[in-house]
């Protein structure tokens, strides 16, 4: 999306694209690359920012109202269990490890999907991210671990109360998606491709099944809040009942899963399987709602 809006404005895009709330705890800001650095807004940075025509990029909305108006923002949500999975596989696959200089969370992705869920030094990554970039300054999230039930709750409900407060606010899936931020920002934005994540045999080893019913019940915990806030932006925009929102979700939630398991596959012929003292569960399917054909796909379970 940004490299989209970036060649409509060319020469008109602001140099921030991230900040402080990406980063978690971290604070060495000095040891990252130069062009890195100088991208993340920082809260003590001086703004002049006023004539430029674009600012895009992993901005917290509470940094981006720093550069520009509520009604002048827009945002674009992906169902939140397909967006963790490609997260963590974008950056296990990555074909350089340094990219970030001394922040090296990156690095914990390199251990496979439940290894990465569990620790608590990336949950301001894996932990519901989208409530924590539109709803972080409004409610006191935990940067150093998941949060609990009842912070997921509050969480949601702040979110989608910014959310609404944007301009605009589609979803990723949505068959109108380009169209409807052409409309917003007023130029015709072509669709672009970038950043895919491919296989790259030998460049990661992810030892056992990624999909037991342990990393099942993560991937769901950590995404619970997102679930709310985009399902909730899904009835919003097309009317449907939360029911089938839902239904939807798990359909592109299970998309991602067959592509994980496609790219995985590869990176797993690298090296022999991990010994293991018993053997791995199956996954349990998502919902019954999701038809026979993708059931069945479900029961076979996943390497």
């Amino acid at each position: 999306m940004r490299a989209a809006l970036a060649a409509a404005f060319p020469n008109d895009e602001s140099r921030y694209r991230f900040d402080e709330a990406l980063f978690g705890s971290f604070e060495d800001y000095a040891s990252l690359p130069t062009p890195l650095r100088e991208s993340v807004l920082r809260p003590s940075d001086g703004i002049d920012e006023s004539a430029m025509a674009l600012v895009a990029g992993h901005l917290s909305l509470h940094g981006m109202l720093r550069l520009v108006d509520a009604s002048d923002t827009f945002t674009v949500l992906r169902e939140p269990r397909a967006r963790l999975l490609s997260h963590q596989l974008y950056w296990a696959l990555r074909p350089g490890k340094d990219a970030y200089g001394g922040y090296k969370v990156e690095l914990l992705s390199l251990d496979g999907l439940g290894p990465f869920l569990r620790n608590d030094a990336a949950a301001h990554q894996h932990d519901n991210l989208m409530c924590r970039m539109l709803a972080g300054d409004r409610c006191a999230l935990p940067i150093d671990r998941a949060m609990t039930e009842p912070e997921r709750a509050v969480a949601a409900d702040a979110a989608i109360e910014a959310a609404e407060s944007l301009g605009l606010t589609t979803y990723l899936e949505s068959p109108t998606m380009w169209d409807d931020v052409s409309t917003f920002v007023g130029a015709p934005i072509q669709r672009l491709s970038v950043n895919v994540t491919r296989p790259r045999e030998g460049s990661a080893t992810f030892f056992g099944p990624q999909f037991d019913r342990a990393a099942q019940e993560m991937l769901h915990d950590r995404s619970a809040a997102d679930a709310i806030l985009y399902n909730h932006i899904v009835c919003a925009r097309t009317g449907c009942t939360p029911a089938q929102a839902a239904r939807f979700a798990d359909l592109q939630f299970v998309a991602q899963v067959e592509r994980y398991a496609r790219v995985a596959a590869v990176t797993e012929q690298a090296a022999p399987a991990a010994p293991q003292e018993t053997p791995p569960s199956k996954p349990a399917a998502p919902d019954n709602t999701l038809g026979p054909s993708r059931r069945r796909w479900w029961q076979r379970g996943l390497g």
